[in-house]
């Protein structure tokens, strides 16, 4: 279920951080995505929030929530008339549910929303965990389109809106839809096996997608052996590979056991086009059982570069530190 908060006079911006947060506290009146959905919880006031005044903008300040880290270098900083002052008197404005088809709840995901939805020109777009896209006007919330995928990817995600087109993935590809219609553009499928998958919301710069692979596949496992992170730079318009960059290389000479890498985020990006990611870890972890025979770790003695490491790439996808 997502929820967003009455802005009254309130700037788009503070819309699009409270719609990042207020996730809880909704009921539906109708299981159909296409109806505004009736919320239980405070309502705003119309013109309580009008005397609000917009934070002072700090040095990489985003004007509105349109990117998934609000700008490209990922501040996550957005100029915002909610303060400390006034926050009290947000309210529900209008609730949708988040598309949904099941297949998270049949694999034993127990969350089907994890990601900050993006608005762009006026519309709200996001991404549930079974990887559907939604489009809803961020003014009444009506749904204005949306596209099943039914592929859990087991979280984060997201989308990139960028020219009209809307960049996401599933949990096997990197896909193009129309911003207007919905309709797909274009898919590529990056995984290389079925022990990897897809959980992040794709970067995009100079007209070049961003996403990485990851060892986790909700509908299989996760951290099993030979699941790689490697992050692909593909085309914007017709999603053809430019470059790839393996994070983990050999997998550190035990790639039937070890795995590692991906990505839970879009790079951030510095004025000059260099990429700035943080690698994920290595496996096998804990967590999930030692293999037979390796213990704590064993099976990949050495630094398991380059997980669990922040890296810089060159726009052509060179390791520059």
């Amino acid at each position: 279920m997502g929820c967003l908060v009455n802005r009254s006079a309130v700037t788009t911006a503070a819309m699009v951080v409270a719609a990042g947060l207020a996730a809880a506290g909704c009921s539906t009146s109708s299981g159909s995505t296409t109806s505004v959905a009736s919320c239980s919880g405070k309502h705003a006031a119309p013109g309580t929030a009008s005397s609000a005044q917009a934070s002072s903008p700090g040095p990489a300040v985003a004007a509105g929530w349109t990117l998934p880290g609000a700008n490209l270098a990922n501040t996550r900083d957005v100029q915002s008339a909610i303060t400390s002052s006034n926050v009290a008197q947000l309210g529900v404005a209008w609730c949708v549910p988040i598309e949904s088809t099941g297949e998270a709840s049949s694999i034993g995901l127990t969350d089907g929303y994890s990601t900050t939805p993006v608005i762009v020109n006026g519309v709200v777009y996001l991404q549930d965990m079974e990887s559907n896209v939604m489009a809803i006007t961020l003014a009444t919330g009506k749904v204005l389109w949306t596209h099943n995928y039914s592929s859990p990817n087991g979280g984060p995600d997201g989308v990139n809106v960028v020219g009209g087109t809307v960049y996401a993935a599933t949990n096997h590809a990197a896909v193009a839809l129309s911003a207007a219609t919905g309709r797909q553009l274009w898919s590529r499928t990056l995984i290389g096996n079925d022990h990897e998958g897809i959980d992040m919301a794709p970067g995009y710069n100079n007209g070049t997608v961003f996403v990485s692979t990851v060892p986790v596949n909700p509908t299989v496992g996760q951290y099993l052996g030979g699941g790689k992170g490697i992050l692909w730079a593909l085309n914007a318009a017709t999603g053809a590979p430019e470059w790839s960059w393996d994070e983990v290389q050999n997998l550190w000479g035990n790639p039937a056991i070890n795995s590692g890498g991906g990505l839970w985020d879009p790079p951030s990006f510095d004025s000059q086009g260099d990429l700035y990611i943080g690698i994920a870890n290595p496996g096998p972890i804990g967590q999930s059982g030692w293999p037979k025979g390796y213990p704590w770790g064993t099976s990949r003695p050495g630094p398991n570069l380059y997980t669990d490491s922040v890296v810089k790439l060159s726009p052509t996808g060179n390791l520059l530190w």
